[in-house]
């Protein structure tokens, strides 16, 4: 849920074939926030593209960027940072390109894109197994887990990063 000028933004997500359920989402959340005196102003949906990157993102004049392009985290489904950041990146380079002859814009942004590997690779693991969502839930309780999730999501240096790294090893060792 985001705060919006004059509403208030709520997205759901699910998983193919199964469609979100508003009315259930705000039935349970109510004991938290009471959303049921509002009304639902505008309905959007679409797919979150969680391949990737797309291979072809640009061509003459024109620069795919954001979802469009697949800059979200094949993992997380998040995908705002990196499309606020390759959009910078993509304006400063559009106006040295036109300014000072610079590189293509499009390589300029090829280089600051990750590469998402092991995100990709995890999202296709857990495409393939079967996992109940008591056992989810387990293993979402874990030190373990919750380390990982938090160096995942909330770690502005790369999971691979040495940085990141050093983060996860002290939080696992605050955990015991």
């Amino acid at each position: 849920m985001v705060p919006g000028v004059h509403c208030l933004q709520v997205g759901i997500a699910a998983g193919f074939p199964a469609a979100p359920r508003l009315r259930d989402f705000i039935h349970k959340i109510t004991p938290v926030i009471n959303l049921k005196h509002l009304r639902a102003v505008s309905h959007r949906a679409g797919v979150i593209p969680c391949g990737g990157p797309v291979h072809n993102r640009s061509d003459e004049n024109v620069m795919l960027l954001g979802d469009a392009a697949g800059m979200v985290s094949p993992l997380t489904g998040g995908g705002i940072h990196l499309a606020v950041r390759s959009g910078r990146a993509a304006g400063d380079a559009i106006a040295h390109y036109l300014d000072h002859d610079g590189a293509r814009p499009a390589e300029v942004v090829q280089s600051i894109l990750p590469h998402m590997l092991i995100k990709k690779t995890l999202r296709s693991l857990y495409n393939r197994i079967t996992v109940s969502n008591a056992m989810l839930d387990t293993i979402m309780k874990t030190r373990a887990f919750q380390a990982l999730a938090q160096s995942v999501f909330f770690h502005h240096r790369g999971l691979l990063s040495p940085a990141a790294w050093r983060d996860l090893i002290r939080i696992l060792n605050q955990a015991r």
